[in-house]
Protein backbone atom coordinates (compact mmCIF):
# COMPACT_ATOMS: atom_id res chain seq x y z
CA UNK A 1 0.00 0.00 0.00
CA UNK A 2 1.71 3.37 -0.71
CA UNK A 3 2.17 5.95 1.43
CA UNK A 4 -1.10 8.20 1.23
CA UNK A 5 0.38 11.28 3.01
CA UNK A 6 3.36 13.07 2.13
CA UNK A 7 5.86 12.77 5.44
CA UNK A 8 6.55 16.40 6.92
CA UNK A 9 10.06 16.72 7.83
CA UNK A 10 9.60 20.36 8.95
CA UNK A 11 6.93 20.72 11.20
CA UNK A 12 6.04 23.22 13.73
CA UNK A 13 8.00 24.30 16.94
CA UNK A 14 6.83 20.98 18.96
CA UNK A 15 6.43 18.52 17.00
CA UNK A 16 10.47 19.52 16.25
CA UNK A 17 10.94 18.97 19.88
CA UNK A 18 9.34 15.12 19.28
CA UNK A 19 11.55 14.89 16.31
CA UNK A 20 14.38 15.28 18.05
CA UNK A 21 13.32 13.19 21.31
CA UNK A 22 12.43 10.51 18.80
CA UNK A 23 15.84 11.17 16.86
CA UNK A 24 17.80 10.22 20.25
CA UNK A 25 15.22 7.17 21.35
CA UNK A 26 15.35 5.54 18.01
CA UNK A 27 17.84 6.47 15.71
CA UNK A 28 15.37 8.32 13.20
CA UNK A 29 12.28 9.80 13.26
CA UNK A 30 9.24 7.68 13.12
CA UNK A 31 6.76 7.70 9.82
CA UNK A 32 3.77 8.26 12.06
CA UNK A 33 5.38 11.80 13.34
CA UNK A 34 6.08 12.60 10.32
CA UNK A 35 2.52 11.49 8.23
CA UNK A 36 0.02 11.45 11.37
CA UNK A 37 1.16 13.36 14.56
CA UNK A 38 2.92 16.72 12.71
CA UNK A 39 -0.18 17.03 10.89
CA UNK A 40 -2.39 16.70 14.43
CA UNK A 41 0.32 16.99 17.50
CA UNK A 42 -2.62 16.57 20.11
CA UNK A 43 -3.10 13.22 18.75
CA UNK A 44 -0.20 12.26 20.18
CA UNK A 45 -0.70 12.77 23.35
CA UNK A 46 -3.58 9.88 23.19
CA UNK A 47 -0.37 7.57 21.92
CA UNK A 48 1.65 8.44 24.81
CA UNK A 49 -1.34 8.33 27.06
CA UNK A 50 -1.55 4.96 25.62
CA UNK A 51 1.63 4.20 25.90
CA UNK A 52 2.38 5.08 29.40
CA UNK A 53 -0.69 3.10 30.79
CA UNK A 54 0.42 -0.53 29.16
CA UNK A 55 4.20 0.30 30.52
CA UNK A 56 3.08 1.18 33.90
CA UNK A 57 -0.99 0.79 34.78
CA UNK A 58 -1.55 -2.84 33.62
CA UNK A 59 -0.15 -5.99 35.41
CA UNK A 60 0.32 -8.14 32.37
CA UNK A 61 3.40 -9.34 32.03
CA UNK A 62 5.77 -7.37 29.35
CA UNK A 63 6.02 -10.12 27.08
CA UNK A 64 2.85 -11.54 27.29
CA UNK A 65 1.81 -7.99 26.26
CA UNK A 66 4.41 -7.69 23.25
CA UNK A 67 3.23 -10.95 22.28
CA UNK A 68 -0.17 -9.64 21.77
CA UNK A 69 0.67 -6.61 20.07
CA UNK A 70 3.01 -7.48 17.80
CA UNK A 71 0.16 -10.38 17.07
CA UNK A 72 -2.78 -7.87 16.85
CA UNK A 73 -0.74 -5.85 14.65
CA UNK A 74 0.41 -8.57 12.33
CA UNK A 75 -3.12 -9.30 11.98
CA UNK A 76 -3.81 -6.12 10.77
CA UNK A 77 -1.55 -5.83 8.52
CA UNK A 78 -0.02 -3.07 10.00
CA UNK A 79 3.93 -3.43 9.25
CA UNK A 80 4.98 -0.26 10.91
CA UNK A 81 3.57 -1.47 14.48
CA UNK A 82 4.44 -4.60 14.29
CA UNK A 83 8.13 -3.69 13.74
CA UNK A 84 7.56 -1.22 16.71
CA UNK A 85 6.20 -3.84 18.74
CA UNK A 86 9.18 -6.06 18.16
CA UNK A 87 11.41 -3.71 18.47
CA UNK A 88 10.35 -2.04 21.81
CA UNK A 89 10.33 -6.19 22.97
CA UNK A 90 14.01 -5.85 22.22
CA UNK A 91 14.95 -3.18 23.80
CA UNK A 92 12.89 -4.03 27.48
CA UNK A 93 15.21 -7.02 27.11
CA UNK A 94 12.18 -9.56 25.50
CA UNK A 95 13.85 -12.66 23.52
CA UNK A 96 12.62 -12.68 19.99
CA UNK A 97 12.89 -15.96 19.02
CA UNK A 98 9.24 -16.47 19.95
CA UNK A 99 7.79 -13.71 17.60
CA UNK A 100 8.72 -15.46 14.30
CA UNK A 101 6.51 -18.80 15.03
CA UNK A 102 3.53 -16.32 16.09
CA UNK A 103 1.68 -17.13 13.08
CA UNK A 104 1.55 -20.77 14.29
CA UNK A 105 1.30 -20.09 17.73
CA UNK A 106 -1.88 -22.91 18.20
CA UNK A 107 0.54 -25.46 17.34
CA UNK A 108 3.75 -24.31 18.45
CA UNK A 109 5.42 -25.83 21.43
CA UNK A 110 7.28 -22.44 22.58
CA UNK A 111 3.86 -20.93 24.18
CA UNK A 112 2.88 -21.27 27.38
CA UNK A 113 -1.10 -22.27 28.05
CA UNK A 114 -1.17 -18.99 29.59
CA UNK A 115 0.32 -17.51 26.39
CA UNK A 116 -2.10 -19.40 24.03
CA UNK A 117 -5.27 -18.49 25.84
CA UNK A 118 -4.22 -14.68 25.79
CA UNK A 119 -3.89 -15.28 22.05
CA UNK A 120 -7.25 -16.99 22.19
CA UNK A 121 -8.54 -14.52 23.10
CA UNK A 122 -7.06 -11.69 21.04
CA UNK A 123 -8.38 -13.77 17.93
CA UNK A 124 -11.89 -14.13 19.03
CA UNK A 125 -11.85 -10.38 19.11
CA UNK A 126 -10.09 -10.27 15.70
CA UNK A 127 -12.17 -12.62 14.37
CA UNK A 128 -15.64 -11.45 15.04
CA UNK A 129 -15.55 -9.34 18.34
CA UNK A 130 -17.12 -12.41 20.16
CA UNK A 131 -15.41 -14.94 22.77
CA UNK A 132 -15.88 -18.52 22.35
CA UNK A 133 -17.07 -20.43 25.49
CA UNK A 134 -14.04 -22.48 24.81
CA UNK A 135 -11.80 -19.39 24.72
CA UNK A 136 -13.73 -18.09 27.88
CA UNK A 137 -13.55 -21.21 30.21
CA UNK A 138 -9.00 -21.41 29.32
CA UNK A 139 -9.05 -17.76 29.50
CA UNK A 140 -10.88 -17.92 33.06
CA UNK A 141 -8.57 -20.82 34.16
CA UNK A 142 -5.07 -18.50 33.53
CA UNK A 143 -6.28 -15.08 33.96
CA UNK A 144 -7.55 -13.08 36.48
CA UNK A 145 -11.02 -11.07 35.61
CA UNK A 146 -8.70 -7.49 36.09
CA UNK A 147 -6.17 -9.21 33.27
CA UNK A 148 -8.99 -10.43 31.08
CA UNK A 149 -10.09 -6.52 30.67
CA UNK A 150 -6.67 -5.66 29.93
CA UNK A 151 -6.36 -8.28 27.44
CA UNK A 152 -9.33 -6.96 25.48
CA UNK A 153 -8.19 -3.25 26.06
CA UNK A 154 -4.66 -3.87 24.58
CA UNK A 155 -5.73 -5.66 21.98
CA UNK A 156 -8.15 -2.25 21.11
CA UNK A 157 -5.06 -0.23 22.18
CA UNK A 158 -3.12 -1.72 19.33
CA UNK A 159 -6.02 -1.79 17.15
CA UNK A 160 -6.22 2.26 17.87
CA UNK A 161 -3.03 2.42 16.73
CA UNK A 162 -3.16 0.11 13.46
CA UNK A 163 -5.91 1.52 12.13
CA UNK A 164 -4.03 4.96 11.77
CA UNK A 165 -1.22 3.80 10.06
CA UNK A 166 -2.38 1.23 7.59
CA UNK A 167 -4.74 2.88 5.71
CA UNK A 168 -2.48 5.85 5.92
CA UNK A 169 0.01 3.49 4.16
CA UNK A 170 2.57 4.11 7.28
CA UNK A 171 5.54 1.96 6.21
CA UNK A 172 7.72 -0.18 8.39
CA UNK A 173 10.32 2.25 9.73
CA UNK A 174 12.83 -1.41 9.74
CA UNK A 175 13.39 -0.73 13.64
CA UNK A 176 13.91 -4.21 14.66
CA UNK A 177 15.83 -5.42 12.29
CA UNK A 178 18.47 -2.60 12.02
CA UNK A 179 18.60 -2.99 15.82
CA UNK A 180 17.94 0.88 15.75
CA UNK A 181 15.70 0.67 19.35
CA UNK A 182 18.58 -0.94 21.17
CA UNK A 183 20.38 0.84 23.85
CA UNK A 184 23.54 -1.51 23.71
CA UNK A 185 25.44 -3.92 21.78
CA UNK A 186 23.32 -6.73 22.77
CA UNK A 187 21.26 -6.83 19.80
CA UNK A 188 19.22 -10.95 19.95
CA UNK A 189 18.77 -11.50 16.37
CA UNK A 190 15.33 -12.62 14.62
CA UNK A 191 13.76 -13.77 11.61
CA UNK A 192 10.51 -11.49 12.35
CA UNK A 193 9.87 -9.43 9.08
CA UNK A 194 6.28 -7.39 8.94
CA UNK A 195 4.59 -8.83 6.43
CA UNK A 196 4.59 -7.21 2.98
CA UNK A 197 2.21 -5.96 0.68
CA UNK A 198 1.56 -7.00 -2.80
Amino acid sequence: MPLLLAPIDKPGFLMRIVYRIARHRYGKVLMPLRVIYSRSPALLTIGLLIEWIRDHATILEPELRSLVVVYVASRRSCDFCGDLGLALAVRKGIRTDRFDQLHSWRSSPVFSPRERAALAWVDDILEDGVIKEETLVAARSVFSERELVELTWLQASEAYFNLQAHPLGVPSDRLASLGAAMTNDQRPTTNYQPPTKN
